[in-house]
Parts: C-alpha cells; sequence; structure tokens
C-alpha cells in the first residue's frame, strides 16, 4: 500500500481490551518498508495510545534518520504503563526498501533491520497493557507515512533471531 503523509490504514477497530486477542507478554512484528521522508514520532504499524502519562500499546515505526520499536509495559511508572523505546543503529536511506522485524519476549525487546538483529533494549516490566481503546493501524499518532508498506505480519510469540532471517531470505523485496 502506498502512502502519501495524509491518510492511514486501519487494521483491525477496538483492537484492545480482554477479547481482542491482543498480546498480553510476547509477540512479533514484521514489514518490508520503503520511506519517502522521515518523521519525529513515524509509525509503521502499531496498537497505541500515548496521551500524556497514559501509555499503552506497541508501535514499530521511525523518526528522521533511524528506525524504532515500542511499547508500554505494565506495573512501570503509576501502573497504566510506561513506554520503553529502542532505536535502530541502522540509518535508513529515503526511498529504499528495508525489511523491519521487532520482537518482545516478556523482558527484552529486538529490533531486527534486513534480517539481522540491529539493537535491543530490556523493556520496563512484562506483562503488557490489554484494555483501552484502540486500533491496530498503519499510522504514526497522528504523523502519517510518506512511503509504502507491503507484507504486514503479527505474531503471538516472539520470534527467534534464525526465524527473522528466514523471513527476510523467503520474501522477495515487494517493488524495486
Amino acid at each position: 500500500h502506498e502512502f502519501h503523509g495524509t491518510d492511514g490504514f486501519v487494521i483491525r477497530d477496538q483492537a484492545s481490551g480482554a477479547d481482542a486477542g491482543m498480546p498480553r507478554k510476547d509477540f512479533s512484528l514484521a514489514a518490508w518498508v520503503r520511506l519517502d521522508q522521515g518523521h519525529t514520532f513515524g509509525g509503521i504499524i502499531g496498537c497505541m495510545q500515548d496521551n500524556g502519562n497514559f501509555e499503552k500499546g506497541w508501535l514499530l515505526g521511525y523518526d528522521q534518520e533511524k528506525f524504532s520499536f515500542s511499547l508500554s509495559s505494565m506495573g512501570a511508572d503509576d501502573g497504566d504503563g510506561k513506554i520503553s523505546h529502542v532505536r535502530s543503529k541502522t540509518s535508513f536511506t529515503k526511498g529504499k526498501w528495508y525489511h523491519l522485524a521487532a520482537s518482545y519476549d516478556g523482558k527484552l525487546m529486538r529490533l531486527y533491520v534486513n534480517g539481522v538483529l540491529d539493537s535491543t533494549y530490556t523493556a520496563i516490566k512484562s506483562p503488557l497493557p490489554g484494555d483501552g481503546s484502540t486500533n491496530i493501524a498503519v499510522f504514526g499518532l497522528g504523523n502519517f507515512l510518506n512511503g509504502r508498506i507491503a507484507r504486514v505480519f503479527c505474531y503471538d510469540r516472539s520470534l527467534t533471531a534464525g526465524e527473522v532471517l528466514n523471513n527476510y531470505n523467503g520474501t522477495e523485496t515487494p517493488f524495486l
């Protein structure tokens, strides 16, 4: 799907809550993405609310030059979640396709770029909050993506480094 910085795409409405099947302990995300412009807090795929101190959800995203993975875990801060971030060491080149994957195993956040582990961060505390009212969407908290996204995957477990590499090697770059 191509985005022009003015629109988003909701995959699932009202994705949070006890009956929504949202991850509560571990999960992984993967997508092919081509960014045509950086952003202060851009999103590729996410299910997040960040209203001041009320922080819930997760986001595979980017900034002006690097990729990022953010998630909110319970029990930290004032008990309603606090966001942890990991930022890639790899800078992206505008107009170039990248395979991104992010995983969380209940403790460690991992961010992969083109099948290779790029960055890690020990999150504040598990489990993830599952209440609230949030959509799974291609969005960036009001900062819409300018570029393309293809082959988005969400897993209900933390992928191994070998699985991420196999996924990267097993799919061709969506577009040249």
